[in-house]
């Protein structure tokens, strides 16, 4: 099983970088400024693993904007 995915992503010159990031129970959608996905299932440990991080390994950085919305169920069975 997979624990980490790296994809090569350079943003143009003064090119916020702006994340799109879906986590619908075992599979995890990133999209990086309407350019590159990254998908990856992931496999909870326990039923109330329901949390986001977001940390920078190369410096500082500064979120501006955070937004989260809960997904109404599309099979309800």
């Amino acid at each position: 099983m997979a624990t980490a995915q790296e994809a090569l992503f350079e943003l143009r010159k003064d090119e916020p970088l702006k994340l799109r990031i879906y986590l619908d129970r075992s599979i995890m959608e990133i999209y990086a400024n309407g350019r590159q996905c990254i998908t990856q299932r992931v496999w909870p440990t326990r039923r109330d693993s329901v949390e986001v991080r977001l940390f920078s390994s190369a410096g500082a950085a500064k979120v501006k904007v955070l937004d989260a919305w809960d997904m109404a169920p599309s099979n309800p069975y």
